[in-house]
């Protein structure tokens, strides 16, 4: 099984086909709605991830992220937020984007596990959230602040995007990682890793984090 462009595909007697999931789901977790355990026995929705590393001066200010939606999340948020149908989401149009189907996720630490030192850093809080419509699929960028400053040798860290419940599965980590703002001073190593004590989903499932280190030259 295989994700491209938010869609989900796995092979059936040679044949590769799409698997399709209803939209109607969507807002049993998105909107906060409670339901019990056999309803979320599988992914309803998918995402692709895409993450960039910004740096300043310091070290590392925070991390971007890209979440492209599978067909039927992305044709809801279009047909019924893209209030006057110009492939655009205006200021308003984003604000009741944002309010009625991400901000729930801040109760979930917006899918993203920070760690550093042994420890979980919280993620409390995004900026500069914007969503575009990139062919046909519903696009959602922000920015986590998070700071790393280096001073001698090198700063180890890790991030792991998943929802633990598995009412969404987001294809993390991406191939490639990008790198914002000033790479000049530092040298930047990232790879994935297996984080079994971050297992999830009554331990069925093993997320997969990107390691990074970050050392100043």
């Amino acid at each position: 099984m295989d994700g491209r462009g938010g869609s989900v595909y796995m092979r059936k007697n040679g044949r590769r086909i799409m698997i399709r999931v209803g939209c109607w789901m969507i807002l049993v977790f998105f909107t906060g709605f409670s339901w019990g355990a056999q309803a979320l026995a599988h992914p309803h929705v998918f995402m692709q991830t895409a993450l960039e590393l910004e740096l300043d001066e310091k070290g590392v200010r925070g991390i971007w992220q890209r979440w492209a939606f599978d067909e039927y999340f992305s044709a809801w948020v279009i047909e019924d937020f893209d209030k006057n149908k110009d492939g655009v989401f205006c200021e308003k149009e984003l604000k009741i984007v944002y309010e009625e189907t991400f901000q729930n996720l801040e109760n979930f630490g917006f899918f993203t596990r920070i760690l550093k030192d042994g420890r979980m850093i919280p993620v409390k809080k995004i900026e500069h959230f914007s969503v575009e419509i990139e062919d046909g699929h519903a696009v959602y960028s922000f920015f986590i602040p998070f700071a790393v400053s280096p001073e001698e040798g090198t700063s180890k860290f890790y991030i792991a995007v998943y929802d633990e419940s598995f009412f969404c599965h987001l294809f993390f980590p991406p191939e490639n990682v990008g790198i914002r703002g000033s790479e000049h001073g530092w040298k930047v190593v990232s790879a994935p890793e297996e984080r079994p004590d971050l297992a999830y989903y009554y331990g069925f499932m093993t997320p997969v984090a990107l390691r990074f280190e970050v050392e100043r030259q």
